[in-house]
């Protein structure tokens, strides 16, 4: 299964008991893996999370930080490395910080692992 995720939409405790749950990886997909919250940087989800926390740069959007369209850093790499972790039949989160997945670039990201793999994912909250 693939899920994703907007961390403002849950506790960092509940979003850890979901990966429990569901036996899955955490693929962050934020152009840059910072937040206000040290408990959201990529540092300590790395040093919590060890082997199950991936960072996939390409993935994320490089205009997260204005109001301008959201792009892609690198579409075709990043969904070179996910295609590895769906041939592998690995669950994953796919994660932001975005509240409202309708507009964040999770839900872009989501609708092209749909189109290449037909695949589809859920939003855990």
């Amino acid at each position: 299964m693939i899920y994703t995720v907007g961390y403002q939409n849950i506790t960092r405790k509940n979003l850890f008991s979901k990966l429990n749950e569901f036996n899955s990886l955490l693929i962050d997909i934020r152009f840059s893996p910072y937040s206000f919250s040290p408990f959201w940087q990529k540092k300590e989800l790395e040093s919590t999370l060890k082997d199950k926390y991936v960072h996939i740069k390409e993935l994320g959007n490089i205009n997260y930080n204005n109001n301008k369209k959201i792009e892609i850093y690198d579409l075709e790499k990043g969904m070179e490395k996910l295609k590895q972790f769906i041939e592998e039949d690995v669950n994953f989160c796919l994660m932001c910080s975005c509240k409202d997945f309708s507009s964040c670039h999770r839900s872009l990201i989501s609708q092209e692992i749909h189109n290449r793999f037909s695949i589809e994912t859920t939003e855990i909250i």
